[in-house]
């Protein structure tokens, strides 16, 4: 069902004037930079789902070639004044930290941390309130290259109306001491 939402909206996006480009898999930043190129509008941020599909070696080598392209979008960001968003999941140490992951919790390789000015967890913390299940998202900052990691911390909960056949999610912030360890969330 996701699939297919999500293939319709694409065709939405495409037929309509908007400012949200999806390109096919890029697989280094010169083809990156192509890309924005061609956009009629200049983008001020790039989001990247599978950073390591950019990498050059996926073997022995795979941290040095994750640094580079690290390196490489960092460098370009900074040229082009463009804000350019890594999408990443945590490795085995990270999902069974839960909340509590940190820098070095990245799957794939802690190279993306060395080159990240700001690092953002987002953990699942589903509740049932009574017959509803409620798929909330803890919301952390993990890393802050120019200042300290807050501790804002956020209830994400996303819901799907099947009716209406649409999403919609719903935000607010957490009292400080919240624990995801020890506290439920109540609506």
């Amino acid at each position: 069902e996701t699939k297919l939402a999500l293939q319709e909206l694409q065709k939405r996006v495409r037929t309509k004037e908007s400012n949200i480009y999806i390109t096919p898999q890029v697989k280094s930043v010169a083809q990156l930079h192509e890309y924005i190129s061609a956009c009629e509008v200049r983008p001020t941020k790039v989001f990247i789902d599978g950073l390591n599909l950019m990498q050059e070696s996926q073997g022995e080598n795979s941290y040095a070639s994750l640094g580079n392209v690290s390196a490489q979008l960092k460098e370009y960001a900074n040229e082009h004044n463009i804000c350019i968003i890594a999408v990443t999941q945590t490795n085995r140490g990270g999902a069974k930290a839960g909340a509590m992951v940190d820098a070095t919790s990245i799957a794939g390789s802690f190279a993306i941390a060395m080159f990240a000015d700001v690092m953002i967890a987002m953990t699942p913390k589903p509740e049932d309130i009574g017959t509803e299940k409620l798929n909330h998202v803890f919301i952390r900052t993990i890393l802050h290259r120019h200042g300290e990691a807050g501790e804002v911390k956020i209830r994400m909960t996303p819901r799907y109306d099947k009716i209406k056949g649409k999403f919609s999610v719903e935000f607010a912030e957490l009292d400080p001491d919240w624990s995801p360890d020890q506290t439920n969330i109540s609506c």
